[in-house]
This record gives C-alpha cells, structure tokens and sequence, in this order.
C-alpha cells in the first residue's frame, strides 16, 4: 500500500522518490536481496524490449555478483496498473535520470547518490539501499526493529505463493 498511496503516480515524483520506487518496485518483482543484489545493479543490465507498437514492454535485468551462486537474471513483463508497474517505473527512472549518467563510468550502478542535488551523482553503496528500503518500510509503519530490509524478500515470495505460484517458480 506504501508504494501505491506515498510514491504514486509515477510522472509527479522527484527523482529521488521515483529511485526509491523503483528500488521497492525492483525489491518486490524480483525477490532478490535489498543489499547485495539490487544495490548493486549495474545500469548496462537493464536491458528492455520493444513491443510492437514500439513501447517498452518488459525487460531483462542481470545480478552480475549475487550473493549466492552464478549471475542471476529475470525477465519482468508490464502490469496494467501503471502505478505499481516495475517495467515502466524503471523505464520512467532510466530516462529521468540519463543526464545525470553521462559522465559517470560506463560500469556504474543502476542507483545513483544525489539525484536531486546540484551534487555530480555517483555509483551508490549497496548498503545505502538497504537503508533506504529500510526508511520506506518504517514510513510504511513496519516495525524495523523486527523486520530489516531483507524481510521485503520472504514477503514477496510468501505473497507469491500464496498467489499460486509454486515454490519451485518463486525460487
């Protein structure tokens, strides 16, 4: 609800709103690990596809160090709730934020420092996302003394098999 009462829509967000959005959006759709994984995403593993008609419809995303095993990668197709929609919040955020990357190096992460600042962004530390989607969850009145930013994962893939999808998908 978060997400859909406090970051939405999508075209009226600051950059830094929209980031974080995006994170929590990424965070939930992909169930992978706030720090060590979505932290450190790097923006050349976005990797979108077309429809038809010339829209963005999904996109490709790689882990290239996760935490656990070989490089991870996930296909996420577009809800129609725009507002909740990961492939065009994410889409929303790579072209808000193209003039901010220009001069960063080309193996920069997805996820920038001052993106609202007349600050030059960077590569942002993993373990600054984590704080962030821990901010997002206590604004969210979850108590963050009993649930670190991780917990977004086992809520997630709990919430995907309770939808019906079987374990073995949700792995």
């Amino acid at each position: 609800d978060y997400v859909k009462t406090k970051l939405s829509p999508t075209v009226t967000l600051y950059l830094e709103q929209l980031q974080l959005k995006t994170i929590l959006l990424l965070c939930m759709s992909t169930m992978w690990r706030p720090r060590s994984d979505i932290g450190r995403l790097q923006y050349c593993d976005i990797i979108f596809k077309k429809d038809d008609t010339g829209g963005t419809s999904s996109f490709r995303i790689h882990s290239r160090n996760p935490k656990e095993g070989p490089v991870k990668s996930t296909i996420l197709g577009e809800l129609s709730d725009e507002d909740m929609c990961t492939v065009r919040t994410l889409f929303t955020f790579i072209l808000k934020t193209a003039s901010l990357r220009k001069d960063l190096p080309e193996d920069h992460t997805l996820f920038l420092t001052y993106v609202d600042s007349p600050k030059n962004s960077t590569s942002v530390k993993p373990t600054t996302v984590a704080n962030w989607v821990k901010t997002a969850m206590a604004e969210a009145g979850i108590d963050t003394k009993d649930y670190q930013a991780h917990s977004i994962r086992a809520a997630s893939s709990t919430k995907a098999v309770e939808l019906g999808h079987s374990i073995q998908e949700v792995k």
